[in-house]
């Protein structure tokens, strides 16, 4: 029971720190395929669940013998965090649900979006309270701001692109035409990359050299 209680809590670990290791690709490889575990709330009644499990266990008198207290206390620490994830979850929701009648389409969201990101570059907890301040939804709370990137980061790098907002707010997004757009356009610049270099340097005409030639013999 003990070794399914690591491996749960370090899959919860996983998922909700964001660091460039290779943590980050297996959160994003799990969530891929449990990505209602995106929502905080979600991951709050899981936490809720590990913690009740963790109160039955220091409630049996063999667990308790051997580490006397250390599952309540563990398991008070964990309820805490999973309230704190369900109170989130729900403002996070609220606000998502606003931004989504705010911002109906694809073209409004590309608006918005580079209202506050001209370059189109990833924008974190600021940028993203400007851009919904700017949709007439405000973010005035610190925690508000951090649960709301949490969710709508895709890619777990602690931003959030013009894709993500995309994928969460238009109803409309399609993800794989998405993808094949954007390999079309690599395999674009990547062939019109081999051209340049193929063609090299130009050698100019006997006509030309001859015009050349006339001129410089002219100023001389």
């Amino acid at each position: 029971m003990n070794l399914y209680l690591g491996v749960l809590a370090s899959l919860l670990l996983i998922i909700e720190v964001k660091e460039p290791t290779k943590g980050r690709a297996t959160a994003i490889h799990l969530l891929r395929y449990a990505n209602v575990l995106m929502h905080p709330s979600a991951r709050g009644v899981v936490y809720l669940l590990f913690a009740l499990l963790l109160f039955a266990l220091g409630s049996s008198s063999a667990s308790a013998a051997s580490l006397p207290g250390y599952f309540w206390a563990v398991g008070y620490f964990v309820e805490a965090v999973g309230i704190a994830h369900v109170l989130a979850g729900a403002r996070v929701a609220s606000k998502l649900r606003a931004l989504r009648k705010a911002l109906p389409d694809s073209r409004q969201i590309s608006a918005a979006f580079r209202a506050v990101s001209p370059d189109d570059l990833p924008i974190r907890d600021f940028g993203l309270k400007l851009l919904a301040t700017g949709a007439g939804v405000p973010l005035r709370w610190k925690v508000e701001q951090l649960a709301l990137l949490s969710l709508l980061d895709l890619d777990r790098d602690g931003a959030v692109t013009l894709d993500d907002l995309q994928y969460w707010l238009n109803a409309e997004f399609d993800e794989e035409a998405m993808e094949e757009e954007a390999a079309h356009e690599t395999h674009a610049d990547a062939n019109a990359d081999a051209n340049a270099g193929s063609e090299g340097p130009r050698v100019p005409d006997n006509g030309s050299a001859a015009a050349a030639g006339g001129v410089a013999a002219g100023g001389v």
